[in-house]
């Protein structure tokens, strides 16, 4: 079932756009996919469950990103890397650009980890904290300031993590979004 997510996928360097069709045949063998999780298995529940998640992994796929804005032309994200440290409740979202029309070269996204359930599925609410911007021509800016006016409840998502393993990890958000993730 993985191959087959993988091929509808067609990972490279570039992140796979949403479209209705796509969705559906990608959605189709997710769902699959999570009937194949053991729901009893430790390994898929906190705190075991930080081993699996932490480290650098690679968005191939969300379904928020849609084909009506072409990523590789317009907005010209390259990739998303995530980089999740359990020790420190951290999640790094680096935003790779690659368009002449922006003067960005990376969005860093700094984000608080909170375990808001640890049954299967297990589930977290991250939240926006900080973010960093490398531009072109040396451009480089922190803006925490930001988040001062902003209250926690409308920077932050959750996240249930549906499937896991040492390659792969699905995620379902609370708006609907699909994500999946190879481990880089």
């Amino acid at each position: 079932i993985k191959s087959e997510i993988l091929q509808l996928i067609k990972p490279n360097d570039k992140i796979s756009l949403f479209s209705n069709k796509k969705y559906n045949k990608i959605n189709k063998l997710v769902c699959k996919l999570e009937q194949t999780i053991d729901i009893n298995s430790p390994i898929l529940t906190f705190p075991s469950l930080w081993s699996l998640l932490d480290g650098d992994w690679k968005l191939l796929y969300s379904n928020v990103l849609r084909n009506e804005v072409p990523s590789d032309t317009i907005i010209g994200i390259d990739q998303v890397i995530q980089n999740i440290d359990s020790i420190n409740r951290k999640s790094l979202h680096i935003l790779k650009f690659n368009s002449p029309l922006i003067l960005l070269n990376e969005i860093k996204l700094i984000h608080d980890i909170k375990i808001t359930s640890s049954s299967q599925p297990a589930q977290v609410s991250i939240a926006l904290e900080d973010v960093a911007v490398n531009g072109k021509f040396g451009l480089q800016l922190n803006l925490p300031f930001i988040f001062k006016f902003v209250d926690r409840t409308f920077r932050s998502s959750v996240y249930d993590i549906t499937y896991i393993d040492e390659n792969m990890r699905i995620s379902r958000g609370d708006n609907g979004e699909l994500r999946i993730f190879n481990r880089v």
